[in-house]
């Protein structure tokens, strides 16, 4: 059990006045998301319904890291309904999960109209018809696990279960393999990672304030204890 401290540090921010206008207007925000590639940063806005993606440079400023946003796209659809959790899959496409909605794969278009809004329609989804127990889905995590399949982690955040998915990439992306993974140790988990090697994931507990850590997903039964748990967060 780790009962230490740590210390968080300001990162210094740069961008246009038109860009800090789009970050204000999203008003509140639940996640965001570095692509593989470092150059995109996405944002949830949960009230608004919309996700917003900034194009990044991260540099040096003597010892201190600077981001710097060059430009910005907002991302509406009728299939965000209170976004609150988002990952990258690749540098291209993003999957996000609705708390009043369903699990949905976006391809980001690459074109950036003058609005810089656009309107987009998921290439892929998890609705409750495909997987019943899906349930106010609020985070969510992607690891590639074999060629073109990637394992999906989702925290179902009030019936307090994570379950795991399969993301068939590709022309045609697809969902299959639905199960919960676990239940029975969460108070609301809302909050979920992999590790580098996707050998551990990590599952933040909002009412019980603190994370767990959990072997490999496919070792697990649905009762299974964490290997570790990490405690005083506030």
């Amino acid at each position: 059990m780790f009962t230490g401290g740590f210390h968080a540090k300001q990162v210094e921010f740069k961008a246009s006045a038109a860009i800090l206008a789009a970050l204000h207007d999203m008003g509140r925000t639940e996640d965001l998301h570095v692509s593989p590639n470092g150059k995109r940063l996405a944002i949830v806005g949960f009230a608004k319904d919309r996700l917003l993606v900034l194009d990044i440079q991260v540099r040096k400023s003597g010892k201190e890291r600077v981001v710097q946003a060059s430009d910005y796209l907002q991302i509406s659809s009728p299939h965000l309904n209170m976004p609150h959790g988002l990952f990258w899959v690749d540098d291209n496409r993003i999957i996000t999960a609705s708390r009043e909605g369903d699990i949905s794969l976006f391809e980001v278009p690459k074109h950036r109209p003058d609005s810089r809004q656009v309107v987009l329609e998921p290439v892929a989804e998890i609705t409750g018809m495909d997987f019943p127990a899906l349930c106010t889905p609020g985070s969510v995590s992607v690891f590639p696990s074999r060629k073109a399949v990637s394992e999906v982690l989702i925290c179902n955040n009030y019936v307090h279960k994570i379950s795991q998915h399969q993301l068939h990439l590709g022309k045609q992306p697809f969902f299959d393999g639905h199960k919960v993974l676990l239940e029975g140790q969460f108070d609301v988990p809302d909050g979920i990672t992999h590790g580098g090697s996707g050998k551990l994931f990590a599952v933040s507990d909002h009412n019980k304030r603190d994370v767990k850590i959990f072997g490999a997903a496919d070792s697990l039964k649905r009762k299974s204890k964490p290997k570790a748990t990490l405690r005083g967060f506030y």
